[in-house]
């Protein structure tokens, strides 16, 4: 459960970028992601990193509210998730 919470930890992190860089504060990152992808100014591979980035982080972080379970992670998985995290907060805040 730890490992899925660091993941969830990563997520709400840049979902807190995303409200700021769209200036739309309600809005989860699931409802902001498109906004938040074409407000990076990355290459066309780079958006879609982040919104794969995007897509696996969802899993964890509705994964309860919906009744599902969170899938297995291994700890290197969930540091390489963490490094990914920093790297996608790096890109967004040069490129916006």
């Amino acid at each position: 459960d730890r490992l899925a919470d660091v993941v969830t930890d990563m997520y709400a992190s840049v979902e807190a970028l995303a409200k700021i860089v769209t200036e739309r504060p309600t809005k989860d990152l699931s409802a902001n992601a498109e906004r938040f992808i074409s407000e990076v100014n990355a290459s066309k591979h780079y958006k879609t990193l982040l919104r794969n980035y995007i897509s696996y982080g969802n899993e964890f972080r509705h994964a309860e509210r919906e009744g599902k379970p969170r899938p297995a992670l291994s700890e290197p998985e969930v540091e390489s998730f963490i490094y990914l995290t920093g790297l996608f907060i790096r890109l967004a805040i040069r490129t916006t």
